[in-house]
């Protein structure tokens, strides 16, 4: 993994939007930016941080520790979300669908990105997340589930 003392000071920057909504999905290797299709969170492995106290060497603990799960699944990003307001921060192993490769090229990019935003509700849907999120319009698109009371 060579994401950068610096990128992690960056990717810490992200969340900490002065109380307001903040979040990023990268590569877990490069930690590039995500920057198209449909961001969906993975249940497991997702880790609550105080948004008080999270910090970039906590994001950078947080890739150490799923090394593992970012190694096994190339798919897999870094990602964190901080719904603002003093609530916490969440760190997780999203994944990030664009769209069959074979879909794209025989039907074009909408056709693709609809296909992608269904893979990502389904997957959504049985992780129990409340939403999936479209990077190309940075949209939160809900998944009809209550996550929260179908987790307990």
């Amino acid at each position: 993994m060579s994401i950068s003392d610096k990128q992690f000071k960056t990717l810490h920057k992200g969340l900490n939007m002065g109380g307001k909504m903040g979040g990023f999905t990268v590569d877990a290797k490069t930690g590039k930016a995500a920057i198209s299709g449909v961001v969906v969170a993975n249940a497991k492995g997702e880790r609550q941080v105080p948004a008080s106290v999270v910090s970039a060497g906590s994001i950078k603990d947080y890739h150490a520790d799923n090394r593992e799960t970012f190694h096994a699944d190339p798919k897999k990003h870094l990602g964190g979300w901080n719904p603002g307001g003093g609530k916490d921060v969440s760190l997780d192993t999203p994944r990030v669908l664009t769209g069959d490769k074979k879909i794209k090229a025989k039907y074009g990019d909408n056709v693709a990105a609809a296909d992608a935003m269904t893979s990502a509700l389904d997957i959504g849907i049985q992780q129990k997340q409340d939403a999936v999120f479209r990077l190309d319009d940075y949209q939160t698109v809900n998944t009809g589930i209550d996550a929260d009371a179908e987790r307990r």
